[in-house]
């Protein structure tokens, strides 16, 4: 695998419950909370977790990529809370809301395509370098209509099999795998310098061509 890259298993879920059980589930399993993230809009959060997070407080004027504008409640003490104590913005799209996400390759991207001023949606073309735009069409268009997307890094197959194999279990949708740039939020503070910083190195890493996304919905490893 090209160090420059990080390989990713993705999957849409629909149900809060089943969400919430694979990230039971994938401490059991072996994976790290640094190897686990998710994505959604903020008001799928406020829906599904209410009582977990509570909006950090934000400077005047335009909020920054990469600011941390969720963390967790007091004596919250949830699955998803254990993965993610806090939550950034990583971007905004039209007549859906804020798109919030903890950690993860996939977040990063999303982000750095957002701070360089080309996001234009997720259909941008700096993401469509490495995700082909009919599953980032599938991505966009479910979280807009209410889902979740969780992502957990596959450093090696026999890790990349377990994770699709127990996000299929628990109900997940549209399972993918792809070759993502390394850039992470994971580092990233509330202090812009060094969100915008992260943002920065994520949006430089190029996809090796040699190894390009695959979409396994249905097959078999």
């Amino acid at each position: 695998m090209d160090k420059a890259s990080r390989r990713e298993a993705m999957a849409l879920f629909q149900e809060k419950e089943a969400f919430r059980s694979a990230l039971t589930r994938l401490p059991e399993a072996g994976f790290s909370a640094s190897d686990v993230a998710f994505l959604m809009f903020d008001q799928t959060l406020n829906n599904w977790f209410p009582d977990c997070y509570v909006a950090a407080p934000q400077p005047a004027g335009s909020p920054e990529v990469c600011a941390v504008i969720y963390t967790a409640a007091a004596n919250a003490d949830e699955p998803e809370v254990a993965v993610a104590p806090r939550l950034f913005r990583v971007a905004s799209l039209a007549q859906a809301g804020t798109l919030v996400a903890t950690e993860g390759a996939f977040a990063a991207a999303i982000a750095a395509a957002e701070a360089s001023g080309k996001g234009q949606d997720l259909l941008c073309e700096q993401l469509g370098h490495f995700i082909e735009k009919r599953h980032l069409t599938t991505i966009r268009e479910r979280l807009a209509r209410g889902s979740a997307l969780l992502c957990v890094h596959t450093a090696d197959e026999e890790a990349e099999r377990t994770a699709v194999a127990l996000l299929r279990e628990e109900g997940g949708q549209e399972v993918m795998v792809f070759s993502l740039p390394s850039g992470r939020l994971g580092g990233a503070t509330a202090e812009t310098d060094e969100a915008r910083d992260i943002v920065d190195e994520a949006s430089i890493q190029s996809f090796p061509a040699s190894d390009p996304p695959s979409f396994i919905a249905g097959r078999d490893r």
